[in-house]
């Protein structure tokens, strides 16, 4: 401040008024903020890609394990030399009006209409329909199909059929024919090779539970959803 005496006696102060000017950083602030964003989103769609492509080789890797596996079955399974075998893909199930399963293997590779389809001793079904180069087969777990059945722990006799549920629950039901007959939980089910439609001896299932009835039980079928590979038998002479 300075202050000046004037002719008349009168003090004048004159004031020195300094204004600090403030930058603003804003836009600055948002460009950084911004290109950071844009760095993250990149990272984490990159970490989602490399997720995704290691998620689906692992989920090749367990296809594989388990065609191999199922291979491993089918090769270590001796079947009767009245039969021809042959291995098949599985293609595609329909589940809509018909239900049956396609396999790769058709009249090209001699598969004919009533060839049994197997996996290892498991008796999963039977082929209807045969094309060129592919084939179609109505598991036994379908409405229309009934299996005769021997009860391996007695001898028992029976037969199998279709539950409600039981393709999709993998499930039959089983009726004995002798009065006093009855299947107890873990019984293992087999063909009884009665009626000449399915070979004698083929694994059907195992007991899973009794019903009320004495001669009546539930039984647990192979699971036909997740099949890869599967062996298909022909009468050597037909």
């Amino acid at each position: 401040m300075k202050k000046i005496i004037t002719a008349c006696g009168f003090v004048v102060t004159f004031g020195v008024v300094l204004f600090a000017l403030k930058p603003d950083f804003t836009p600055m602030k948002k460009a950084i903020s911004g290109l950071f964003d844009t760095q993250v989103r990149a990272e984490n769609q990159a970490l989602r890609e490399k997720v995704t492509t290691l998620q689906q080789q692992i989920s090749k890797i367990q296809v594989l394990e388990r065609e191999n596996n199922d291979l491993k079955i089918l090769l270590n399974t001796n079947y009767s030399k009245e039969y021809k075998k042959t291995y098949a893909t599985v293609m595609s199930q329909s589940i809509a009006r018909d239900i049956f399963i396609s396999l790769d293997k058709g009249t090209k590779d001699g598969i004919k209409q009533g060839d049994v389809v197997v996996f290892g001793s498991a008796l999963l079904g039977r082929i209807t329909k045969v094309y060129d180069t592919f084939s179609h087969f109505v598991p036994i777990t379908a409405p229309e199909v009934s299996a005769g059945a021997l009860l391996s722990r007695t001898g028992a006799l029976g037969y199998t059929e279709s539950t409600r549920q039981g393709f999709f629950e993998n499930t039959l039901s089983l009726t004995l024919f002798g009065a006093g007959d009855f299947a107890a939980a873990g019984d293992k089910i087999i063909t009884s090779g009665l009626g000449s439609v399915f070979p004698k001896g083929l694994i059907i299932g195992s007991v899973i539970e009794s019903t009320t009835k004495e001669k009546a039980a539930t039984v647990r079928t192979e699971d036909m959803f997740r099949l890869h590979t599967v062996c298909i038998l022909s009468e050597a002479g037909r």
